[in-house]
């Protein structure tokens, strides 16, 4: 049974920074894995100086890198320190692939259980999310259902984690 901490906060507020130094502190040295969700579209070139930014601020922290949109538990090794960055661009991933929509609930049943796996394998987890639900904004059905669906993905994440904390202008506020 591994230890489990859920960070959420909205974008550029240091919550994948706090998430690092969480995981570095549960591994005590060991080999720590960093699950990176996003699409890597080479016509998409805003996501790929994202995903570029972040190899390169990961550069020295010794993570072993995993680059892939989903279904990545088969790469997760037993025991290990795992860094998902991040469920809702997961959720995502999930929800809107292959020119597909799934339905929310299908999603959230796959993830949510995915996520009960990978708490079983790993000896320690570290799940980011984005905190998307206080804009106010009336959104396309299909959009409404991602927002719900990931809504429903944090809670259960916050319950079953053993810390949870929403990072703001960051810093860190525990919740759990």
């Amino acid at each position: 049974m591994s230890y489990f901490i859920f960070v959420s906060g909205g974008a550029r507020s240091g919550k994948s920074v706090f998430a690092e130094e969480c995981l570095n502190n549960l591994s005590g040295g060991r080999e720590k894995f960093y699950v990176a969700a996003m699409k890597n579209d080479p016509k998409d070139y805003e996501a790929l100086s994202r995903i570029k930014r972040h190899q390169q601020e990961r550069a020295n922290k010794n993570f072993i890198t995993i680059e892939r949109e989903k279904n990545f538990i088969s790469e997760i090794p037993e025991h290990s320190n795992i860094l998902i960055e991040s469920l809702s661009t997961w959720t995502s991933n999930e929800m809107f692939c292959d020119g597909n929509i799934n339905s929310a609930e299908l999603v959230y049943e796959k993830i949510s259980y995915e996520i009960e796996l990978i708490k079983k394998i790993s000896d320690n987890l570290v799940i980011v999310s984005d905190d998307i639900f206080s804009d106010g904004v009336v959104y396309d059905h299909y959009t409404e259902q991602y927002i719900f669906c990931l809504g429903r993905l944090h809670i259960f994440a916050a319950l079953k984690s053993d810390e949870a904390y929403q990072i703001i202008s960051g810093l860190p506020i525990k919740f759990k």
